[in-house]
């Protein structure tokens, strides 16, 4: 039996995947497909295949017979994911730390639907720790504790919980140790309370208007980081990929910057990745005059502290530092935004509110949908549209207009 993995497009302009495969051959002797579309990534299409060719081969019983447990499988699968971002490596630990006491005894061909539903029931219940004890009770009697102190957790956290588990499983039916995924069970899913998307709308109240953007650049002109608050401001820059930023990147001359890696806290330690948060994410932005400018004021400042550290001076080529030439830690510009918008009289949107600015000032100017999605890297241009589409509150109108100016004019 065969399939195959195609990429397509939907009528709203966004690339999924679709499976194609073979079922046995029918009594008339004609050969029978089916067909499943709507999976995001290639990865996601080709583990969803695997599964349902390993069924139909074995019939839902196990190929192999294995005695490893989850935990056993789930650390081994861990590890030798080298492709992983330390984020995502980070993610995943933390959602394991939920499921292996709890599963992690089981073998993985023990573990069934039933389990996965129960799991995040109790998540959902009892799953966040209690003050100083661990997640799932282990070490409650160690600290005067019980698993009826324990408060739940957030929708999101168990749908990480859920997203890691289902992967996990994902292997195992590859590997042949199961024959199809429990994660991936309608009763597991009905188990788990949906929420914590993403890719969730931007509303209002998290962007500024274009005279409160103003505002706050003119009320942080003499700040150290009032340039990178402008430039992310100007190009709606992810924190990470600004803080990654090296006077390499951006060709003054030229008026481009050149976003080529990006910079987070794991476990308050700096971590800096090529790439970004998506393939897209690696990008030319054009910079308008005004902020080459700035930059370049920002650039013979940043001289000066260099001269004034002497031998103190962290040489990193980083184009927004500490005084001393060390990188600048994502928390700590996110406080000091905070400050700097409290001190301004303005609105908190958070630093990322910075880009989700920059998207809106865009939109409502009448910048292209593509063409926004492209700056702010954006792997398709309907997460921008779902994103933002608080940006188009007259989008209809416009319509409405066009339409009488065609065939009424």
């Amino acid at each position: 039996m065969r399939g195959t993995i195609e990429r397509y497009e939907t009528k709203a302009g966004e690339r999924l995947y679709r499976i194609r495969w073979d079922l046995p051959t029918g009594s008339d002797g004609r050969r029978r497909q089916r067909t499943r579309r709507g999976f995001r990534t290639k990865r996601e299409a080709s583990a969803a295949l695997a599964e349902l060719l390993h069924e139909q081969a074995n019939r839902g019983r196990p190929s192999v017979r294995s005695t490893v447990t989850l935990d056993e499988y789930a650390r081994g699968w861990l590890d030798q994911r080298r492709d992983l971002r330390p984020t995502a490596r980070d993610n995943l630990t933390t959602a394991l730390v939920h499921v292996l006491p709890r599963l992690g005894a089981r073998r993985v061909q023990e573990v069934t639907p039933e389990d996965v539903a129960t799991l995040y029931v109790d998540l959902a219940e009892r799953g966040k720790r209690a003050g100083t004890c661990r997640t799932a009770g282990v070490t409650c009697a160690e600290h005067g504790c019980t698993p009826e102190r324990h408060q739940g957790l957030s929708e999101k956290s168990v749908g990480h919980v859920h997203a890691a588990l289902r992967a996990i499983l994902a292997a195992a039916v590859e590997d042949g140790l199961i024959a199809s995924n429990p994660a991936d069970t309608k009763r597991a899913k009905q188990a788990r309370a949906r929420g914590g998307k993403t890719s969730a709308k931007v509303t209002e109240d998290r962007c500024w208007s274009t005279e409160q953007a103003r505002a706050f650049i003119d009320a942080t002109s003499e700040d150290r980081l009032g340039a990178l608050w402008t430039t992310l401001l100007g190009t709606g820059l992810r924190r990470g990929e600004a803080l990654a930023l090296r006077w390499e990147d951006v060709d003054l001359d030229a008026g481009t910057l050149h976003v080529r890696r990006t910079v987070t806290a794991v476990r308050g330690q700096l971590v800096e990745a090529d790439g970004g948060k998506t393939d897209a994410a690696t990008r030319r932005i054009v910079l308008g005059d005004d902020l080459v400018a700035l930059l370049r004021a920002h650039r013979a400042r940043q001289v000066e502290e260099r001269l004034a550290a002497g031998p103190a001076w962290q040489d990193t080529d980083a184009m927004f530092t500490e005084v001393d030439g060390r990188p600048l830690h994502p928390n700590k510009a996110s406080t000091t935004f905070t400050r700097a918008a409290a001190a301004a009289g303005l609105p908190a949107i958070g630093v990322h509110g910075l880009r989700h600015t920059h998207a809106t000032m865009l939109l409502r100017a009448g910048v292209p949908i593509p063409a926004v999605a492209q700056r702010l890297g954006h792997a398709n241009p309907a997460i921008t549209l779902a994103v933002y589409s608080h940006a188009l509150p007259a989008d209809d109108a416009l319509a409405a207009d066009a339409t009488g100016r065609v065939l009424f004019a």
